[in-house]
């Protein structure tokens, strides 16, 4: 027999399926609004873009600085990986509740 052959069928009874557990919806509750979505906090609803092109215009049209004021937008994913993070914080849901 060669190293990759595959081994024989087992012998005797054959092996029974375990039983598995139903599917449960989730339960509308403190984390879950009526849909079974999961409920946005303060921080991901907020409309952070909005406020970067606030602060870009301004910028460009108080002090001219259109050119370096656009890294202003690189927040964006910065702010929502941060909003993430402290939404999931079982202190701060703690604290919602």
């Amino acid at each position: 027999m060669s190293a990759t052959a595959c081994p024989p069928p087992p012998s005797g009874q054959p092996v029974q399926p375990q039983p598995q557990q139903p599917y449960r919806a989730q339960q509308p509750g403190a984390e879950h609004d009526a849909g079974g979505h999961r409920k946005r906090g303060p921080w991901t609803t907020f409309p952070y873009p909005v406020l970067c092109v606030i602060i870009f215009l301004a910028l460009g049209f108080l002090c001219g600085v259109w050119h370096p004021a656009w890294i202003v937008f690189l927040t964006i994913p910065l702010y929502y990986w941060i909003a993430h993070i402290i939404e999931n914080d079982p202190n701060y849901r703690a604290d919602q509740r």
